[in-house]
């Protein structure tokens, strides 16, 4: 079951900074959220997720023309990787890896993104535009997760 509800509300979680430093000492498949290659510090946004009683956090990152792209063409999603898109428009705003899920196993380094205090508006237009992405396809994001239960089972 899809964990990201509260109250009926979905939500996106921050992770703390030194916790994914501690964890990055450990799994080279933490996603980056900073470094050299960078021009701008993100958060490591995610969508929390239950897999067999154990939460975790599937982040959210920014689309790679290598691993997104084929022939110029956007890729389709898979149980991994969803691929958020704007159909509209054609493009690709980013994606939710589920194969990057990171293990939260206290609540302490986490909390809840209020996108309302987000100060960078092209960000925060983006997050909103994802978001709505995430509610109208909640389904693949449970449809993974049952797979990813299923294979740990």
């Amino acid at each position: 079951m899809v964990a990201f509800f509260r109250g009926g509300i979905m939500r996106l979680y921050e992770v703390d900074e030194s916790y994914i430093n501690y964890l990055k000492l450990f799994d080279n498949r933490v996603l980056n959220y900073s470094g050299e290659n960078y021009t701008k510090t993100r958060k490591y946004i995610g969508v929390l997720l239950k897999v067999n009683n154990c939460d975790y956090l599937a982040p959210l990152s920014s689309p790679n023309k290598k691993s997104d792209y084929t022939n110029g063409k956007i890729r389709k999603s898979n149980n991994f990787i969803i691929r958020i898109t704007d159909k509209q428009r054609n493009i690709l705003l980013g994606t939710i890896k589920i194969s990057n899920m990171i293990p939260i196993f206290d609540k302490a380094v986490i909390k809840y993104y209020d996108i309302h205090k987000e100060t960078d508006e092209g960000y925060k237009k983006l997050i909103l535009k994802e978001l709505r992405f995430i509610y109208a396809n909640k389904e693949k994001l449970k449809n993974s997760n049952k797979i990813i239960q299923s294979k740990n089972t």
